[in-house]
């Protein structure tokens, strides 16, 4: 087949036909950086890949509905978006436009020519704008730890009152600090300053949440503490700010807990989808709980932390939804008679090395030996 058989006849953008008779084609050989170093001679030539391709087409229209065509051109060349290119010597090309321009003339009447430059269209490979869910989550944890410090300093006061008042919250202190693990010297010293006490109990919380093992009964056993300290009558002002004291130290520990699980969630990569919602459902529970506290009179905790922890509730809902959706889900396998945790990893993933998995999810006593005919928790791979 001779050249002239190859050439089409006619080429088209977005369906739209017009005449050329000639081509330009740029941007070949690779994109090439030249590194030159102080004191040697010569350089390196760094390849980066291929050069951006462009194709340059004189275009004209000609005959009594030129107009008609010329205007239908320009539409098809403003269109945003990648178009097919139907190139008479290249064949069909997807493609963008990089440039084009008219020219009429009354010395050619009937006919314009455009000068048109396309390039090749390509997929967005660059990474996409996503919010960091994780950071969110510690950042409204900080909020809340900041918020609830502030409401007990201003709620909590043992200055003028008799000792046998400051022992019964030095009492409350010490059951406290046997919950969250700190000193209770530490804390009764502090008891004269508000800032200071509160201060100690939040650092007390962060801490035991830092170098505890994960899991939903540590995030739950926040709602445990102070939630049965002894209920005091409301029948003297030294009273009521005795109950004051007391419910401001556990809804201190108890949103400072709250907060301290939830950062502790962003920081757990879960196994599974089902895992990432029982956390998900054991955080909003102790949420929940928190937001339900009153004060000694019945009055609701304060609204700046409620807020705040609705924020941090929304923060890990949208941190669990995002990273949990790309985790596999659990699965129950029932192997047909007794083999090795091993083999049942390869048969069920080709990859023999997650058997540690499978025993320590199913509490497998000896790896050698899986019982046949008993369902086990697997996971199912996304």
């Amino acid at each position: 087949m001779s050249w002239r058989e190859q050439i089409r006849e006619k080429a088209s953008f977005r369906g739209v036909e017009f005449f050329t008779d000639s081509h330009d084609t740029g941007g070949l050989g690779r994109r090439i950086a030249k590194h030159r170093y102080p004191g040697r001679p010569g350089q390196w030539p760094e390849d980066l890949g291929p050069q951006i391709r462009s194709f340059s087409l004189p275009a004209y229209l000609v005959g009594e509905n030129y107009l008609a065509d010329r205007d239908r051109l320009i539409e098809a060349l403003d269109q945003e978006g990648p178009g097919t290119l139907v190139h008479p010597w290249l064949g069909r090309l997807q493609v963008a436009v990089e440039e084009s321009s008219l020219s009429e003339t009354t010395r050619e009447g009937g006919m314009c020519r455009f000068q048109i430059t396309f390039t090749p269209a390509g997929e967005n490979t660059t990474p996409s704008e996503a919010p960091d869910t994780q950071e969110q989550v510690r950042a409204e944890s900080a909020a809340v730890r900041t918020a609830v410090k502030a409401v007990f300093e201003d709620q909590f006061s043992v200055a003028g009152a008799p000792e046998w008042s400051v022992d019964a919250i030095r009492d409350r202190l010490t059951e406290l600090s046997g919950q969250i693990r700190t000193s209770s010297d530490d804390l009764a010293g502090w008891i004269s300053s508000p800032a200071d006490l509160a201060g100690g109990i939040v650092d007390a919380v962060v801490n035991l949440y830092n170098t505890s093992a994960g899991g939903v009964g540590n995030i739950l056993r926040a709602l445990d503490w102070g939630r049965q300290f002894p209920p005091i009558t409301l029948n003297t002002p030294l009273r009521r700010q005795q109950a004051t004291n007391q419910a401001a130290i556990r809804d201190l520990a108890q949103v400072a807990g709250a907060a301290s699980g939830a950062e502790s969630l962003a920081d757990t990569e879960f196994p599974s989808q089902q895992e990432a919602g029982e956390a998900l459902d054991a955080i909003n529970d102790v949420i929940d709980g928190v937001q339900s506290n009153t004060d000694p009179e019945g009055n609701p905790i304060d609204d700046t932390v409620y807020y705040r922890l609705q924020d941090l509730r929304a923060a890990v809902v949208a941190d669990i939804r995002e990273r949990g959706l790309r985790l596999p889900e659990v699965a129950s396998h029932t192997p047909a008679t007794t083999m090795p945790a091993l083999l049942i990893a390869h048969r069920l993933y080709g990859d023999a090395t997650r058997e540690a998995d499978i025993v320590t999810r199913n509490r497998i006593r000896h790896p050698g030996f899986v019982p046949g005919g008993e369902p086990l928790e697997v996971l199912r791979d996304v």
